[in-house]
């Protein structure tokens, strides 16, 4: 069995060498460039993922152009509403 893992970092582009590397240990990462896009997914499929990798300067929206750390505090909220 893979190990799913949700990547939120709006810079994950650059750093596609992380994810083959992953790959060959059987970790699957599913990248999103921002904190909209990331929770959308797991959302989506709650019981999918089993780990969350979370950059702390990240766009909130999609269509954002700035990164702060408002992304990484409305992810925080998210994850405290499921516990």
């Amino acid at each position: 069995m893979n190990i799913n893992v949700l990547w939120i970092d709006d810079d994950y582009k650059t750093q596609e060498d992380f994810i083959s590397f992953a790959e060959q240990y059987g970790i699957d990462i599913h990248p999103f460039e921002s904190h909209e896009e990331g929770m959308v997914s797991l959302e989506a499929k709650p019981n999918f993922y089993h780990v969350t990798i979370l950059d702390a300067k990240v766009k909130n929206k999609k269509d954002d152009t700035v990164t702060d750390l408002t992304g990484l505090a409305s992810i925080k909220g998210s994850f405290n509403r499921n516990e």
